[in-house]
């Protein structure tokens, strides 16, 4: 927890502080549900019973902005972690690959909650290997811009952005050039922000009506 905490605050560039408070360990649940029950999508049910349990025991679960249930190692699911994208709830099948490898999943599906997709790379979903929304462990691995973005870390006005000449209705903002230009970016894995400086240079590509991010 330490560790996802610390690895938050140095990627928001210290916009979002994560404090996490865990059941102490002698009033951990011991809920009635196998790996089995997990496998056939029992989730919110688990949720459900973690959340009573715990108000029984005397936590608040409705103090917090978003809950998690840890689990012992199921070796029979195929995840590390689920987390809705966009609101709230995340379970981690804990102890699989180590204790980074946990602290990462829990960054990971935080991430989700807080709106984040995965960081892909050519078209694998989990591709990217420099994201703790890819493939990345902690605390290296850095959200990309476009997640940045999402959770709000970073503005419109610190993403250049650039057009073609046939596109000129598009450049709206101060930070945009027609048919190129020059831009100096900063880092996006720093424990500062320059509020003068761009964090990526947005590029939109009319034939697929996308936007790239350098």
């Amino acid at each position: 927890h330490a560790t996802v905490t610390e690895y938050f605050s140095a990627a928001s560039w210290g916009e979002l502080r994560v404090n996490m408070t865990a059941t102490a360990s002698s009033d951990m649940l011991a809920l009635n549900y196998s790996c089995a029950d997990l496998a056939a999508d029992a989730y919110d049910g688990v949720m459900a019973a973690a959340v009573a349990g715990a108000s029984a025991k005397g936590y608040d679960p409705s103090a917090a902005d978003t809950l998690g249930v840890v689990f012992p190692y199921c070796s029979t699911l195929g995840w590390s972690g689920l987390g809705y994208v966009g609101y709230d709830g995340y379970w981690i099948n804990t102890g699989g690959g180590g204790y980074w490898y946990d602290a990462a999943t829990i960054a990971h599906e935080i991430g989700h909650n807080y709106g984040a997709n995965h960081a892909s790379d050519r078209m694998v979903e989990y591709g990217n290997i420099y994201s703790v929304m890819g493939d990345a462990g902690l605390p290296e691995g850095q959200f990309l811009t476009v997640g940045k973005e999402v959770v709000d870390w970073v503005g419109e006005g610190q993403i250049a952005h650039a057009v073609a000449p046939a596109d000129a209705a598009l450049c709206v903002a101060a930070s945009c050039a027609v048919g190129g230009g020059t831009f100096t970016l900063q880092a996006t894995d720093t424990g500062t922000l320059d509020p003068n400086r761009f964090v990526a240079l947005r590029i939109y590509t009319p034939v697929e009506d996308w936007y790239y991010y350098v």
